[in-house]
């Protein structure tokens, strides 16, 4: 039996702004395999990855979207600004 290690690693992406990122975390997406992003259900995108977008390279690295559920995406956005 075989068995395999990894790494999980927790980045923040900071008040949204993809240039306040931390050197750290564009590092860590930069070098992963896997980019896990969240996404509501009932939106098209992932905030997230849009975040992060120029920090993965979709050739390399697998994007596994993790979809929550909402039933009301502007809610959740007031909520996010708030």
């Amino acid at each position: 039996m075989s068995s395999a290690h990894g790494c999980l690693y927790g980045v923040g992406l900071g008040p949204g702004d993809p240039e306040l990122l931390t050197l750290k975390a564009a590092r860590i997406m930069r070098k992963v395999d896997i980019i896990y992003a969240p996404q509501a259900k009932t939106s098209k995108e992932s905030y997230a990855l849009g975040i992060a977008r120029q920090f993965i390279d979709p050739e390399r690295q697998e994007i596994v979207r993790l979809f929550f559920p909402t039933n009301n995406e502007r809610a959740a956005g007031e909520v996010w600004s708030r």
